[in-house]
């Protein structure tokens, strides 16, 4: 059917290669969106003799939770890299105007 282990680790190379969190959106809909693989597998549990469609369901699940836990890391990380390139960009050295100032005064 589905090669949801293979699903997963597709997941986390592509969480783990998106630089922004653009890229990052771009993967959660890929791997979780209404036309993701997941949904599709979900879809074919009717498909399913009876007794494998709760062992299918609850593998489904948890790879879902695997790659919603793997994104959900990945922004962290993400967000916490755009602040600090945000602060240090927009960071002001305030002693670089005060040595100006005593040069000036010194001269």
């Amino acid at each position: 059917m589905f090669d949801l282990e293979n699903l997963s680790n597709e997941a986390e190379e592509a969480s783990n290669a998106a630089s922004t969190l653009e890229d990052l959106t771009q993967v959660q809909t890929q791997f979780l969106g209404k036309k993701s693989k997941l949904v599709e597998a979900k879809k074919a549990l009717g498909n399913l003799p009876a007794e494998d469609r709760a062992n299918v369901g609850k593998e489904i699940n948890e790879i879902k939770g695997q790659i919603e836990q793997l994104i959900s890391g990945r922004k962290s990380a993400l967000q916490e890299s755009e602040w600090i390139s945000k602060f240090n960009k927009e960071r002001m050295d305030l002693t670089e105007r005060l040595r100006q100032l005593i040069v000036v005064i010194f001269i």
